[in-house]
């Protein structure tokens, strides 16, 4: 079993693994001395920044980032990406003793990876909402104007948003549109309707008496 982990066509998905393994170490010698990776990360992302709508956002999105902390999601992607790696090579140990060629197991990997974290990422999400402040109750939050941070909210695949509450603080949490006919994308502003099942049902703005 030794020399199948250290294999050669093993070695992306060890280096992936090595990087987990220092992400995690480091994140919790800073939380022994009150700083934390992932709030630092999510705080450098929490500022607006002016990032066109294109392709690369719109995959994001739908992989969940920005649904999670920033740090979870990128653990989530390389363990996932790290395993599918192992286990198609392992599978093909076994079937033909040998493992794949880089050039089949790298697709394989980055194509599982990808669907586990997007389908780990949702249910994750509903669980681990993001920096939302216990200050004022979310519940408050109904009838207030949010605008879409990261993503696109479509019916079953909420985005992430952001509202300034009464005390002029930040918080992010999960939007989707109330209908089928509307989608979401980053910059609208929303209003928030029903609370949900983590997350919140919201449609868009009228700017015609604007």
């Amino acid at each position: 079993m030794l020399s199948f982990f250290l294999a050669d066509g093993n070695s992306p998905y060890l280096i992936m693994v090595g990087i987990v393994i220092v992400i995690a170490f480091l994140e919790g010698i800073g939380l022994l001395i009150g700083i934390s990776i992932s709030s630092f990360l999510d705080d450098m992302l929490s500022i607006d920044m002016d990032i066109p709508d294109g392709f690369l956002t719109k995959i994001l999105g739908w992989m969940c980032f920005g649904q999670l902390p920033v740090l979870i999601w990128l653990v989530l992607l390389f363990v996932n990406f790290s395993l599918s790696g192992l286990v198609a090579n392992y599978v093909s140990e076994i079937l033909f003793s040998a493992l794949l060629p880089l050039i089949v197991s790298l697709p394989i990997a980055v194509f599982l990876g990808v669907f586990l974290s997007k389908t780990i990422g949702i249910k994750l999400a509903l669980v681990l909402p993001k920096n939302e402040s216990s200050a004022i109750k979310t519940d408050s939050f109904e009838g207030g104007i949010a605008t879409i941070t990261i993503g696109i909210a479509s019916v079953g695949s909420p985005a992430e948003a952001s509202i300034i509450d009464v005390f002029q603080q930040k918080h992010y949490l999960m939007v989707e549109p109330l209908t089928t006919k509307e989608t979401f994308h980053k910059g609208q502003r929303v209003v928030l309707i029903q609370k949900a099942e983590g997350h919140w049902k919201a449609t868009l703005v009228d700017t015609s008496f604007i």
